[in-house]
C-alpha cells in the first residue's frame, strides 16, 4: 500500500516566512466497542508505541487498563501517562484494506489542540515493513508476519 505524504504549511521560527512540510500522515479508520471512525495519524518511526489521545477513546468507549500504565516524555520533555486499551485499526489505500486488533497507549495531552494520533512500533509499525520515500514523498507500507490475525 502506498500513501503519499500531507502537505502542512509552518512559519519558520522568528520570521514571517512560510515553509511546505510534507509529513507522513495517513487516513485511518478506528474502532471501539461504542464507535468507529475515520482519523488522521502520524506514521512515526522515532515513537515506541501508538498512542492516540484519551479523548478518544472515551468516545470510542474503550475500556482502560488504568492498573497497567507507564510513562513517557514528550517532545518537550513532560511526562505523559499511558493507559492502555484495546481497539482495531484498518488502513486502506483505496485498493487493498488491512485490519487488526491490537492494545494501544492512551494519553492526555492536557489540550485539545495538543492532541494527536500517533502511529509508532508497537501496536502498528512492528506489523508492517515501511518504507519511506522523501524523494517521492511517499510512504509504502507492507504487512509482514506479525501482523495479528
Amino acid at each position: 500500500m502506498k500513501f503519499p505524504y500531507r502537505q502542512y504549511i509552518s512559519q519558520y521560527p522568528g520570521t514571517s516566512d512560510f515553509r511546505l512540510i510534507l509529513r507522513p500522515v495517513i487516513s485511518v479508520r478506528i474502532t471501539g466497542p461504542r464507535v468507529s471512525a475515520r482519523w488522521d495519524a502520524l506514521v512515526d518511526t522515532g515513537a515506541d508505541e501508538t498512542l492516540l489521545p484519551l479523548s478518544l477513546g472515551e468516545v470510542l468507549g474503550v475500556v482502560l487498563d488504568r492498573d497497567t500504565t507507564s510513562q513517557a516524555a514528550g517532545i518537550t520533555g513532560e511526562l505523559l501517562t499511558i493507559s492502555y486499551g484495546d481497539v482495531e485499526f484498518q488502513v486502506s489505500d483505496g485498493h487493498q484494506i488491512i485490519r487488526w486488533r491490537t492494545t494501544v497507549g492512551f494519553v492526555d495531552f492536557g489540550s485539545p489542540d495538543d492532541e494527536v494520533i500517533v502511529l509508532g512500533h508497537g501496536g502498528c509499525l512492528d506489523y508492517f515493513t515501511a518504507r519511506f520515500d522523501g524523494e517521492n514523498a511517499e510512504l509504502e507500507l507492507a504487512a509482514n508476519s506479525l501482523l495479528p490475525g
